[in-house]
């Protein structure tokens, strides 16, 4: 394991176990690759050997990345105790090309507890990921989650060369949301407020949107859901 350390001068903003001092807990990452149907991939792709993984303190710190080998599928190190958002970015030796990069996510050490993150690359596919807002369709004044008490918000891609389409669904009040993997190619994608039988209350404006495979994530933006009768 190679270690890259971006210290910043104030301790209390820095890893503390990787710049010399300071109480510390175990961060274990694990990375694999993947088809979008679920196949397995064992091997790193050819010439990408390295993964970086990226811990970026979210209290107002400095980032840390420690370098593995990519066939390891594995690496840990220490960190100071902090709350991170974590990634990890398949690259070539150096850095120098890169192949994908894992989503972020949440790894919360403060307590002291070592925790482990872990994530796959899908090879021929990607995620959108948005944001949502409700509005009254009469009035088009904004609208609380509470206001409208919807069972769920769901995201509908439709893949454009089959007419296949695919659902996501999330509570409201995250107001964000990524999918599930999905192909590479261009979609269609709309947004959706559901009762608790899965009707449809209040629905958005379709938008079109391009998955990127290697992991990619593409950022729809917000939609704006018109809630029926309000």
């Amino acid at each position: 394991m190679r270690k890259l350390v971006l210290c910043v001068s104030t301790l209390a903003l820095a890893s503390l176990a990787a710049c010399g001092g300071g109480d510390a807990a175990l961060i274990t990452a694990n990375w694999s690759f993947s088809t979008v149907a679920g196949a397995n991939i064992p091997v790193c792709p050819p010439t990408f050997t390295t993964a970086e993984v990226h811990a970026q303190s979210v209290t107002g710190g400095g980032e840390v990345i420690d370098l593995y080998t990519c066939d390891d599928f594995t690496g840990t190190s220490a960190y100071a105790l902090d709350d991170y958002d974590v990634f990890i970015a398949i690259t070539t030796e150096g850095g120098g090309g890169l192949y994908g990069e894992t989503l972020t996510g949440a790894v919360d050490i403060s307590d002291g507890v070592d925790k482990t993150y872990t994530a796959q690359l899908l090879d021929d596919g990607g995620y959108f990921s948005m944001d949502w807002q409700l509005k009254g369709a009469a009035t088009n004044a904004n609208l609380d989650c509470s206001q409208v008490n919807p069972d769920s918000i769901e995201i509908q891609s439709t893949f454009n060369t089959d007419t296949s389409l695919k659902t996501d669904k999330f509570d409201c009040v995250d107001l964000h949301g990524t999918t599930a993997g999905l192909l590479a190619g261009d979609y269609m994608i709309s947004a959706q407020a559901l009762n608790a039988s899965d009707a449809a209350i209040g629905t958005s404006a379709d938008k079109a949107g391009t998955i990127q495979d290697h992991n990619g994530e593409t950022d729809l933006g917000l939609f704006v859901i018109s809630i029926d009768g309000m």
